[in-house]
């Protein structure tokens, strides 16, 4: 049985007991899930869970004195606690189990089990009913039990907490009967809760105190007098172990630490690796431009003097091949030291097209048919038109090499957006029919030279020298892969178009 503390800035205040199932699931939370869904899910494991609701309640009040607006406030801000050093205490106190805690019954964990029954229960009984943000008074509900019943006998201060006699002052607008605190030593309620999430006019929602108290311990009342209805949380805390255990209050610290420890070594593993390239490209443009430049011209010289056909055509070859080094080497430059874009805001559907039909005599050749998609209004975005169309064309060759022959290169152009908001993004889509890049390459499709020839992709420049044009404007690339080709997406923020800008002026 894991044991949660609640303190201030200086000492443990109270503490709280927590199944193992719920704790097990607590960690998973934090080593598996992605980090920008840790509060999603840190929302969903507190509203089955009483025990950690009511312990994560307690340290918001100590730390921000004053509610939580709901559980997805309270699950951001535990985030935050938790990520952002206030775990590093955590293990301060642990000293108070030792010779401390008894190992605790059956009796009392059949209780506690009974006790989270009937808490969500009542929950969901609130959160169908009519009143206003019902799906989030679930919230209110589940900090609502007797906190006698969970408090264990730690050598806290509990008399002096200020979240301890907040939760007694819910507690007692829910059931008067059941208060430890006289009335004359209890603060006078607010009159109205703020709960849930913004309305329909963006404020939040405003309940009276006492029928949101009314609701909450008529949920409980009903709960309690019928049958419980759900078993199995009894059953997971007569499964518990029975001894007080402290490795949860050690491991969550640690586990968000490394998380943001490995996530920050990435990120400085990749912009180390990106500096070590355009450092190691630039050094070798210069080192290889001169003996190209001499071999061109010698060459060149060679060829205009010869007269048999042979020895013209092998001149020739050395000719375009010099040529053919030199362009990856002007490309190389491009990535380590590109010059700055002119920017000006440009129609992207022109840009493309005119990218496009440069390469619809390639893709004739090579039997693949290379389609284009724009919508009828222009999408401006605020770009070097040269550069920009020359990211477009890179992406589009690496597409026909990927495909070789037949197959399909299609390019379209749209607006994007997250998840429930505006599309301020303007995006550029090249998707091919060509082989697939494996899992373990996508991490350096982007990266010079960086060869894909064992999946059918050829070998060069394209793909980097585009990311760095799209890093040069303030925009994004990235490349999705599936067995029935690959997508590179490239993404500008979305500018007004003139006639727009005008007017607003």
């Amino acid at each position: 049985m894991e044991v949660l503390p609640v303190w201030d800035d200086e000492q443990l205040l109270w503490a709280v007991p927590l199944d193992d199932g719920n704790a097990f699931r607590l960690v998973r939370i934090f080593v598996q899930e992605d980090k920008g869904q840790w509060p999603a899910h840190l929302a969903q494991w507190l509203a089955r869970s009483p025990t950690g609701i009511l312990w994560a309640v307690a340290n918001y009040l100590e730390s921000e004195q004053h509610w939580p607006a709901g559980i997805l406030p309270l699950a951001e801000w535990l985030c935050r606690w938790i990520a952002h050093g206030e775990g590093s205490r955590w293990e301060r106190d642990t000293e108070w189990f030792a010779g401390e805690l008894p190992t605790f019954s059956e009796n009392d964990r059949r209780q506690w089990g009974q006790t989270v029954a009937v808490m969500l229960q009542a929950a969901r009984s609130v959160a169908q009913g009519n009143l206003p943000c019902a799906q989030s008074l679930s919230f209110w509900t589940l900090v609502a039990c007797g906190l006698e019943q969970w408090l264990l006998p730690v050598p806290a201060v509990t008399e002096r907490s200020f979240s301890y006699a907040q939760l007694l002052r819910w507690q007692q607008q829910i059931r008067p009967s059941t208060a430890s605190m006289s009335a004359a030593d209890r603060p006078a309620p607010q009159g109205t809760f703020a709960v849930g999430g913004p309305n329909q006019n963006g404020a939040m929602a405003q309940l009276p105190y006492d029928g949101l108290a009314a609701a909450v311990g008529a949920a409980l009342e009903n709960a309690e007098s019928g049958e419980v209805e759900d078993a199995s949380h009894v059953a997971a805390w007569l499964a518990t172990d029975p001894r007080p255990s402290s490795w949860l209050v050690e491991a969550l610290p640690r586990l968000a630490c490394w998380r943001s420890l490995d996530e920050n070594f990435q990120q400085q593993l990749q912009r180390a690796k990106l500096a070590a390239l355009k450092e190691f490209a630039y050094g070798a443009s210069h080192e290889l431009n001169n003996p190209l430049a001499n071999i061109s011209m010698r060459a060149e010289a060679l060829l205009r003097e010869e007269t048999h056909p042979e020895r013209r055509r092998k001149l020739a070859t050395i000719l375009s091949q010099a040529m053919r080094a030199h362009e990856m080497i002007a490309d190389l430059m491009l990535f380590a030291k590109p010059p700055a874009p002119q920017k000006k805001r440009v129609p992207a559907g022109q840009v493309i097209r005119r990218a496009v039909e440069r390469l619809l005599n390639r893709a004739e050749e090579q039997g693949t048919q290379l389609r284009l998609s724009v919508p009828d209004e222009p999408l401006y975005v605020e770009a070097d038109e040269q550069q920009l169309a020359a990211a477009v064309e890179a992406v589009c060759v690496n597409a026909l090499e990927a495909v070789a022959s037949g197959g399909l290169v299609q390019v379209e152009l749209a607006t994007c957006g997250g998840p429930g908001q505006p599309a301020g993004w303007v995006q550029i889509a090249v998707r091919d029919s060509g082989p697939g890049v494996p899992q373990g390459a996508i991490s350096h499709v982007f990266d010079p030279f960086f060869s894909g020839r064992e999946a059918g992709r050829g070998l060069g420049l394209g793909l980097s020298k585009c990311w760095r044009i799209m890093e040069q404007h303030g925009g994004q690339v990235s490349l999705e892969s599936s067995p029935a080709g690959v997508t590179v997406y490239l993404r500008l923020p979305l500018s007004e178009p003139p006639a727009s800008r005008n007017s607003g002026s």
